[in-house]
């Protein structure tokens, strides 16, 4: 096959108990789509029930596609083709011919890490590999053990290694005890750490991430707060704010904050204006017996601006469509891969497929994978975080002449 053929996409998606032949049902889909053309990335996603069979798995991989780079993961839901497969036995694969493009796998090891927390050229190294130069880097796709990575750590380290590369990817969520997940990479499987694909050249990946909330009252600077505490919001206490707020609020979003009050802080104090995808949504985890300050789910200095938000399902559903349109000027992708939230799915949006079916309804039909994380990796601003009940994804297109 010419390296000036196409890129090309293929995915697949198995539901059968049986994990060899789930497996070969998958991997025989795949080479049905791809013909002879040689797949240079492979995405594994597999439900927990296949988790005890995973190097059977890696070893057909293997031996049937030949990846140049394959990494994967187990979660607690897959989502592969037009279904999203939550608490069931279940396989997706997403296949990639990549004419152009080099794709340099790394594991938690390899970042060597903490050693390489403080020294950012080593880190990216690790991370691009030799032949990537700086500008090269188009995206990292990451999966990482819970129990075993300080993911919140090691994210801003990765950042400034890598001057913001995006990168998509989430938590293992496909079991709840220490080395109970297991990892792709490249033929071998783990059961702690993180595995990761970093992809330089010549394509376009665009990034989008829906933290499916909408903001109520209005953004306010922190005026005194301490570690993760706030004290006072435009030098005024911060319950009489959120008093002040609950009395201007309408009976339904006065629900949605007695459920579950969230807050934005803003990424870019340099913009003259604030909206869709300028905060990072952390929740309110607690107010303090004295009611003199709140406590957030991150740490917050004095001067940022903030706003309280609120979530439901039909704000996580017009967010996710108003970033899908967003998409809509760019062309139809030639792949996706998508990272939610377990508490997302039939859960949130009480209706099977309901992410699925909007990607499809705004993007078109195109090959796409994914799975239900534990906590979704993917960017705000320049910077990547760590998410909840958010939806990340990954489009990839042809580089643009």
């Amino acid at each position: 096959m010419s390296e000036t053929s196409p890129m090309q996409f293929a995915h697949a998606l198995s539901r059968t108990d049986d994990t060899e032949t789930a497996i070969q049902e998958a991997l025989d889909s795949i080479r049905q789509q791809m013909g002879d053309t040689p797949v240079d990335l492979l995405i594994i996603t597999l439900s927990f029930h296949h988790a005890h069979l995973a190097d059977a798995v890696a070893n057909h991989v293997l031996i049937e596609l030949n990846p140049r780079a394959t990494i994967g993961t187990t979660a607690g839901g897959v989502i592969g083709c037009d279904s999203e497969v939550e608490a069931e036995p279940a396989i997706a694969l997403l296949a990639a011919h990549l004419p152009g493009v080099r794709a340099h796998t790394f594991t938690y090891n390899d970042l060597n890490w903490p050693a390489s927390s403080n020294d950012p050229y080593q880190l990216f190294n690790n991370i691009s590999g030799p032949l990537a130069d700086e500008g090269d880097l188009r995206l990292a796709i990451l999966f990482a053990d819970p129990f075993s990575v300080p993911m919140s750590k090691m994210l801003p380290a990765i950042d400034r290694a890598t001057k913001g590369t995006p990168i998509i990817g989430g938590m293992c969520s496909g079991s709840m005890q220490p080395k109970g997940n297991r990892l792709f990479i490249d033929g071998r499987v783990l059961n702690e750490g993180a595995v990761g694909v970093a992809l330089s050249g010549n394509i376009r990946i665009d990034t989008l991430v829906s933290q499916g909330c909408r903001p109520v009252g209005e953004p306010l600077v922190i005026t005194d707060a301490q570690h993760n505490l706030i004290k006072t919001l435009g030098n005024r206490p911060v319950l009489d704010v959120l008093h002040d707020l609950r009395e201007d609020l309408d009976e339904s979003d006065l629900a949605l904050m007695q459920e579950g009050l969230l807050i934005g802080r803003v990424i870019n104090e340099y913009k003259q204006h604030f909206g869709r995808g300028d905060y990072l949504i952390r929740n309110v985890i607690g107010i303090a017996e004295d009611e003199t300050y709140i406590a957030v789910s991150d740490l917050l200095k004095v001067g940022q601006t903030v706003q309280f938000h609120v979530r439901d399902r039909r704000t996580a559903t017009e967010d996710l469509h108003l970033l899908l349109d967003a998409q809509k000027l760019y062309g139809e992708p030639a792949g996706i891969f998508l990272c939610t939230c377990n508490g997302r799915g039939e859960g949130l949006f009480e209706a099977p497929d309901h992410e699925i079916n909007l990607i499809r309804q705004r993007l078109g039909d195109m090959p796409l994978t994914g799975m239900f994380a534990a906590g979704e990796i993917g960017p705000i601003g320049q910077r990547n975080f760590v998410h909840g009940f958010t939806a990340a994804m990954a489009m990839f297109r042809p580089a643009e002449d």
